[in-house]
């Protein structure tokens, strides 16, 4: 999907919405669904298991949710959407001699 982002490919901006549509509903999930679990930290002891559960879905939100909502918004955008199709030479016409 990078290559063909840099290539300017129509079905990596395609694949890359569809990924950042993913990753949002994954990390809106785990906020709905685990909130105490995702930005509370207990006073008390836990075991290890929870404190690395709880550290992966804090390090996932982070990493997740900022890009997929910029992703969303920047490959939505009329003028990349016009960047990508331009470079696609299956929709330019074909000029004959």
């Amino acid at each position: 999907m990078g290559v063909g982002l840099f290539q300017l490919k129509p079905w990596a901006r395609k694949a890359a919405l569809l990924w950042a549509a993913i990753a949002l509903t994954f990390s809106l999930s785990v906020i709905a669904f685990r909130p105490y679990q995702t930005f509370v930290i207990p006073e008390q002891f836990v075991s290890e298991a929870e404190s690395l559960k709880q550290l992966l879905a804090v390090a996932l939100l982070i990493f997740t949710f900022p890009i997929s909502v910029w992703w969303i918004f920047y490959f939505t955008r009329p003028s990349v959407k016009l960047q990508f199709q331009s470079a696609n030479p299956t929709s330019a016409p074909l000029e004959s001699n």
